[in-house]
């Protein structure tokens, strides 16, 4: 949703609550991608569905924010990155690798690649073709350790607020969250992949969560 019609919409969500399913608003992409808003709605496309006019992002920058959106969750679920994999292979013969990867910092264009390259490790994705192959492949130990250790938990990120009656679940998640994940933190400080360490990028992530934390208690 555009900034300047998020309260808009905001109110007509909150007049309608009785009316339809829960809708999960948001404020243009937030820290899922830097591409000014007007930009993506400029390169976006209009389907009918239905008899509705339904607008997309372009391929390129929905493989951009996909690729963000699944690190985001620090790599959690591992059925997700199928959503990489389907888009990088159904991908029009057009794609512009150029707009998808280029538009954006270089940390955020690995984000993309080192994606990708997950779904070739891990689902087969064919990545022969592509024009980044070789980065594609060469991903950091440390991510591939990370992700696997993820996968092998039988603990869930969920809220706090979910376990204020359930002491044991509470000293679970807290534990989930300490030391942060990795991955995780890294795309949260909007930083490298290839950088030499994650320590700096768990420190600001645990910073920054606390001092938001504050505000919206103060806030309210």
């Amino acid at each position: 949703m555009s900034g300047s019609d998020f309260d808009r919409a905001e109110a007509v969500k909150i007049e309608a609550s009785n009316s339809f399913q829960p809708v999960d608003l948001h404020r243009e992409l937030r820290h899922l991608d830097t591409v000014p808003w007007a930009d993506l709605f400029e390169h976006s496309t209009l389907e009918t569905i239905e008899g509705t006019d339904i607008r997309f992002l372009c391929p390129e920058d929905h493989l951009r924010v996909i690729c963000a959106h699944w690190l985001t969750d620090g790599g959690a679920y591992k059925h997700r990155l199928w959503d990489i994999y389907w888009s990088v292979q159904n991908r029009p013969k057009d794609f512009d690798w150029e707009r998808c990867l280029n538009i954006v910092s270089p940390n955020r264009r690995k984000w993309v690649i080192y994606t990708i390259g997950l779904a070739n490790r891990y689902l087969d994705l064919r990545i022969d073709d592509l024009p980044f192959v070789d980065e594609a492949r060469e991903l950091p130990k440390w991510l591939i350790r990370s992700l696997e250790r993820e996968w092998r938990s039988t603990t869930r990120l969920q809220p706090l607020v979910l376990f204020t009656r359930d002491p044991f679940g509470l000293f679970r998640q807290i534990l989930k969250r300490l030391p942060p994940n990795a991955i995780q933190a890294t795309i949260d400080m909007d930083g490298s992949l290839d950088a030499r360490t994650r320590l700096h990028y768990q420190i600001g992530d645990i910073y920054t969560r606390f001092v938001r934390a504050v505000r919206l208690r103060f806030h309210r």
